[in-house]
């Protein structure tokens, strides 16, 4: 009986001792894992199999086996992939973290803060990190307010990881301003808010939230982007949303695309739209916007509109649109050019804009001009200098292309 008692109490010795070893297993260091003996499941088998050959296996087979060696056991996993090579491949530390952080996502990043190799640290805990987040927002923002290098860690964190995995809500908006709160650089949720602000159900929540967080270069950009995907079915709306926009660039942007997808509507609206806003910048971008688009959409009309207002439109207005027009008309634009108001360099610029992409369409063509009549207005050097130009052979670093049955021209 004494001996039955004895072996008992062995018994129960041995399995808390156990016990108490698995759960110190998962917090001790990656470097005591090491010492543990890899797995006997058929995935650790394969993986041996795998690495052990001179090519070291193909980068699906590592990462499918890494996943699930993670599933089975990340510390075992672990332990695996550090001995399969002299170093580990990034690729399967990053994958060996994902499959981890789906299972047990606080385990796996306590697990990463334990890493000593800080190039291997980084890599594990920027998906196990952003995993963690996008899968259990809470938990894991209640985890890392305790913690003293949690600016440290939220710069590991990556959009890239935790996308596909964050609600699209505006209560994942929140998490996303309580992650970055504090932090030196502005929240990177501007791709975000566009994907809440996508579903139908979510914009006025997406937008009110929006409105509540502080301004900032990273809250113009959601304003942008939000802007942007509007325009295609309400450019009229998507231009109300500049009053939104602090930053000066960001906002010229948004009106500017707004008058672009007016012009393809209805130009005169776009020109109105256009002469409405502040003078100086904004507006011009904006008018510019509407000239280059409807060039593009129907160039014989926009040169028409040219010719008209030759009194009012300068040649440094249009200089930076002439390239269509250039690949289309380029004897009617300089025939325009001819008699707009403006400087003479500027004019000229254009002139020498134009033949450059003239000759590469026709260098006959664009000769047969230079000879003409319409040409005698240019100054003496500049035609002889045009004349060269298009006498030189077109470089073989150039070539034509075309995207959307419109041709255009690379430089090589």
């Amino acid at each position: 009986m004494k001996l039955t008692l004895i072996c008992a109490l062995l018994f129960a010795c041995g399995l808390l001792a156990g016990m108490r070893w698995a759960s110190i297993a998962g917090k001790h260091s990656p470097a005591a894992v090491e010492m543990h003996a890899p797995g006997s499941t058929d995935a650790f088998a394969e993986w041996q199999t795998l690495t052990k050959a001179k090519s070291g296996g193909d980068e699906a087979s590592r990462a499918r086996l890494a996943a699930q060696m993670a599933r089975l056991d990340g510390f075992k996993a672990w332990q695996a992939i550090v001995l399969a090579r002299s170093r580990p491949k990034l690729a399967d530390v990053e994958a060996l973290a994902r499959r981890w952080t789906s299972r047990n996502g606080r385990e796996a990043v306590e697990f990463g803060l334990g890493i000593t190799d800080p190039i291997l640290r980084g890599a594990f805990l920027s998906v196990a990190l952003s995993r963690w987040f996008g899968r259990e927002a809470e938990t894991m923002l209640a985890w890392l307010r305790s913690r003293p290098d949690r600016q440290q860690l939220v710069t590991r964190i990556t959009q890239l990881e935790y996308m596909d995995f964050l609600p699209q809500d505006a209560a994942a908006l929140g998490h996303l301003a309580a992650l970055y709160e504090g932090g030196p650089l502005n929240a990177p949720y501007s791709n975000h808010v566009l994907h809440v602000w996508r579903h139908a159900n979510q914009r006025e929540a997406a937008t009110a939230w929006l409105r509540q967080q502080p301004a900032s270069f990273e809250r113009d950009l959601a304003w942008r982007s939000i802007a942007t995907e509007m325009a295609h079915t309400d450019p009229q709306a998507a231009a109300s949303l500049a009053a939104e926009v602090s930053d000066e660039s960001l906002r010229r942007q948004v009106t500017s695309t707004a008058a672009a997808f007016l012009a393809r509507r209805n130009p005169a609206d776009a020109f109105a739209f256009a002469s409405s806003l502040p003078e100086g910048k904004d507006r011009t971008t904006a008018w510019q916007s509407v000239l280059g688009t409807w060039a593009l959409d129907d160039p014989s009309a926009a040169v028409d509109y040219l010719r008209q207002n030759t009194n009012s439109i300068t040649v440094e207005m249009i200089q930076p649109l002439t390239r269509q027009w250039s690949l289309t008309q380029p004897a009617e634009l300089l025939r325009v050019v001819q008699n707009m108001q403006g400087a003479d360099e500027a004019r000229v610029s254009i002139v020498r804009n134009v033949i450059s992409e003239w000759r590469r369409q026709s260098s006959d063509q664009a000769r047969q001009w230079l000879q003409s009549h319409d040409a005698s207005w240019l100054p003496e050097a500049d035609l002889k200098s045009l004349q060269r130009t298009v006498d030189q052979p077109i470089s073989l670093g150039s070539g034509g292309r075309t995207v959307q049955g419109r041709r255009f021209w690379f430089g090589g």
